[in-house]
């Protein structure tokens, strides 16, 4: 194992400095220039350093694993954020554990082991919300130091007291759609609600309200497609805040004869692997989990350590294909 000591020879500088570079938490008094800092870690890095986490940590009668909570999808989406947190991890040398469900008996379980285990941190999807059961377990847990922060799915008027939460801006999602049709000189603007996605929706009816068109919101999907193909007022814009009932749309307008991309342009949302196979190929909006796993571990490290992050909104980016 790579010794500070053994680093302060190879940069040429002594060990306290090589340590205050290498510290995630250096003293707020410290001063080092940025050059020095990058110097001393480049060579860290070449000598194949490795911080004792386990030994950082018995110190503070803690362990270093990030537990996180997550649902037991098989998708891109979750492959995308399991991604991003297995790298950012890595790339800081914290181990982690992983739990896929989504019962509240499972979220109970984890959050125990989590305050028994005395791990540092847990990143975690919201499925408690307000349940009194697990707001107990998860207070104990940051009374006894661990931190903890949320993956919201886009909720941003909601928070559990101070925590930290990392969300996709699912209202600028809607936007960018809505934006986009607008620009398509339509004769109608069609949506599908969806409670646990409100958000999405929003962004998009709002957005074409500004814009002084009427937009038409179906209680579910059969109902919209059935409102689409009585009316027949096209080119219709048709926005679904998911891509598996923008496919199933797809499909039913096209055992009905209406030309996708023509006489309806439809936007869904999530971009999953198979939405650019589609025919015609689906145009979504495009949720960057990678980004969001990286930006969960970034802030949860730091409140670890003592500086409080921010929680933050990550913006969608829209994929322009040929359905709209």
């Amino acid at each position: 194992m790579v010794t500070l000591a053994e680093i302060a020879r190879e940069s040429g500088l002594s060990v306290p400095v090589v340590s205050r570079a290498l510290s995630p938490n250096p003293h707020k008094d410290t001063r080092m220039a940025d050059a020095t800092k990058m110097h001393i870690r480049e060579v860290a890095k070449r000598m194949g350093y490795l911080p004792n986490r386990n030994a950082e940590f018995l110190k503070r009668g803690q362990n270093p694993v990030i537990g996180c909570f997550l649902p037991p999808r098989t998708d891109s989406l979750l492959a995308k954020l399991m991604k991003g947190i297995a790298e950012e991890s890595e790339k800081n040398h914290f181990p982690v554990s992983f739990h896929f469900d989504m019962t509240k008996a499972s979220y109970l379980e984890f959050i125990e082991c989590s305050r028994q285990y005395k791990n540092c941190g847990i990143i975690t999807y919201p499925y408690f919300k307000m349940d009194p059961e697990a707001e107990t377990l998860i207070a104990s847990y940051q009374k006894g130091g661990g931190k903890i922060v949320l993956i919201e799915g886009g909720c941003s008027n909601w928070q559990w007291h101070d925590c930290i939460s990392v969300s996709v801006d699912n209202y600028l999602g809607g936007k960018l759609a809505a934006e986009h049709l607008l620009k398509k000189n339509l004769k109608h603007f069609i949506t599908c609600r969806y409670d646990n996605i409100l958000e999405r929706t929003s962004g998009f009816t709002e957005t074409i309200q500004e814009a002084q068109q009427v937009v038409t919101i179906a209680d579910s999907l059969s109902a919209l497609i059935e409102k689409v193909k009585i009316a027949k007022q096209y080119p219709a814009g048709i926005f679904l805040p998911r891509d598996q009932e923008a496919v199933t749309a797809i499909c039913e307008f096209q055992r009905n004869n209406i030309n996708v991309g023509k006489d309806v342009l439809i936007i869904g949302y999530d971009d999953h692997y198979l939405s650019q196979y589609t025919r015609p190929a689906l145009t979504t909006i495009s949720q960057p989990f990678v980004e969001v796993g990286r930006l969960a571990v970034q802030k949860l490290i730091s409140d670890i350590y003592g500086s409080r992050a921010k929680s933050t909104l990550v913006e969608p980016q829209l994929i322009i294909r040929e359905s709209a």
